[in-house]
């Protein structure tokens, strides 16, 4: 049994972070996006602190239920998401 789930956001990556943690983690990289929130309607539960709802994507649901396959034998999940061009904006755009 693993002890960690690193989920990584590439496979390229992936190959990269289990040859630096292959003794003690599993690396699952999906490919894309696996969720969004659900329709306009129900994505906000405001009586619940402004929860989001998601729902999986079809395309990708098989990722999803293989990252939940692997999470119930692992003692702990880690995101090792990183900033890019992405998940940032410059200045003035």
């Amino acid at each position: 049994m693993a002890d960690n789930l690193v989920i990584v956001e590439s496979p390229a990556k992936a190959r990269r972070s289990r040859s630096i943690w292959a003794a003690t983690s599993t690396c699952s990289p999906p490919t894309g996006t696996c969720v969004t929130a659900v329709p306009k309607e129900g994505a906000v539960d405001p009586d619940n602190g402004f929860a989001m709802k998601y729902q999986a994507l079809e395309k990708n649901e098989r990722h999803v239920e293989t990252i939940a396959r692997s999470l119930r034998k692992a003692k702990a999940l880690y995101l090792a998401t990183d900033p890019d061009r992405e998940a940032r904006r410059s200045p003035g755009t």
